[in-house]
């Protein structure tokens, strides 16, 4: 590791969460004396490209976080990154189609046994860990036990650490993000659970008409991620999440609140554009808004990091954004928030106790390396 600074101390906001569905939380802020310190890993590429055109969008780490998978879909390639040398171990060659092919894969994901699980449009790829067999799952009603014909599964995908259940948002009757599907890969069989998440973001979708017809929308990101038995969803317009409680049938809501930022973004006064320029500015305007990065779960810690920013102040012509962190126990009760200097997107994880997250330092792979202290 290159220390890239070392140190940081911030004075820090109290905080007191708010609870609803779940236990309560308790009052205080247990990073009210958070420190923190910065490294940088490169990776080394072994004198070869690694693909970063999609900023690792499809990639996963090992359960044991010590081998890296980065997908390049131009050319089929998996690259395979050892953590602990911190450098490329070697390129895997695929095909788009065949008995192995790899399909229009978007989302890449890896079990406790090992197996790669690649997420494309309305298919699920599953390989083996010697890569040399693979499964198809088309996601559609024609397949899955009790989706009906006018469902859709949606973008989203997780599969769960055990390789038992498939997990994503559908579409029901005209209404985008109607719920959650659970899927068992042992029978294809499967669960909804709807919820009104999918009513809430319409507001914040924002649409391109032409001569009074639709020409295009944004699409509103949910997060999915898997914590113990539960599955934690969420969006970047509101500080609070779902929890689907696979062990007990479950979804509850879980809202929290702020101290230092909004606890909801405001709605566009006008979603309906009929120009990219209004569709910019319109865009360039929400970007102001507080904005919620997805949960990170620390599985050795058993604790939740969170990461997100709202814009503070405007000073000839730049922007200068606040950033928060706020950590949560293994139930999602708020412990802390924290205002610091970054906002990370991702891919992060957590490896030795230690916050990653993904650089791009002039097109060569790095990662920031986080340690916290409070």
């Amino acid at each position: 590791m290159r220390k890239l600074a070392t140190l940081f101390c911030f004075a820090l906001l109290a905080a007191c969460g708010e609870n609803s569905g779940l236990e309560n939380e308790e009052p205080g802020n247990i990073l009210d004396n958070l420190t923190y310190a910065v490294d940088t890993v490169m990776i080394d590429p072994n004198e070869e490209f690694l693909f970063l055109q999609w900023g690792l969008n499809a990639s996963a780490v090992t359960k044991d976080r010590k081998l890296f998978f980065n997908f390049n879909p131009k050319n089929q390639e998996l690259e395979l990154i050892d953590l602990e040398s911190q450098r490329l171990q070697r390129k895997v060659s695929m095909d788009r189609e065949g008995p192995l092919g790899t399909g229009d894969a978007q989302v890449l994901q890896l079990d406790n046994e090992g197996k790669l699980y690649m997420i494309g449009l309305w298919e699920l790829r599953i390989f083996n860990p010697s890569l040399d067999s693979m499964t198809l799952i088309k996601l559609t009603p024609e397949i899955l036990k009790g989706l009906e014909s006018e469902d859709m599964v949606g973008p989203e995908g997780l599969v769960t650490t055990d390789g038992k259940f498939f997990i994503s948002t559908y579409y029901s009757k005209g209404r985008s993000n109607a719920g959650l599907l659970v899927i068992s890969l042992d029978d294809l069989s499967l669960e909804k659970y709807p919820y009104d998440l999918g009513d809430r973001l319409n507001p914040f979708q924002i649409k391109m008409y032409e001569e009074g017809k639709l020409k295009m929308s944004t699409m509103e990101r949910i997060f999915l991620e898997e914590v113990g038995q539960k599955i934690v969803i969420s969006s970047t317009h509101f500080n609070e999440a779902y929890v689907l409680d696979l062990a007990k049938d479950s979804l509850l809501l879980k809202s929290h609140h702020s101290q230092i930022t909004s606890d909801q973004a405001e709605k566009p006064e006008n979603s309906n554009v009929e120009s990219f320029e209004e569709l910019e500015a319109v865009m360039m305007e929400s970007g102001k808004q507080v904005s919620f990065g997805p949960y990170i779960f620390d599985e050795e810690g058993a604790r939740i990091w969170r990461f997100s920013k709202e814009l503070e102040s405007e000073r000839e012509g730049k922007s200068v954004y606040r950033n928060v962190l706020t950590l949560f126990d293994s139930e999602l009760n708020q412990l802390g928030e924290a205002k610091v200097n970054s906002f990370l997107v991702g891919p992060n994880f957590f490896k030795d106790g230690k916050l990653w997250s993904y650089m791009n330092v002039e097109d060569e792979l790095g990662f920031a390396v986080f340690e916290f202290k409070f």
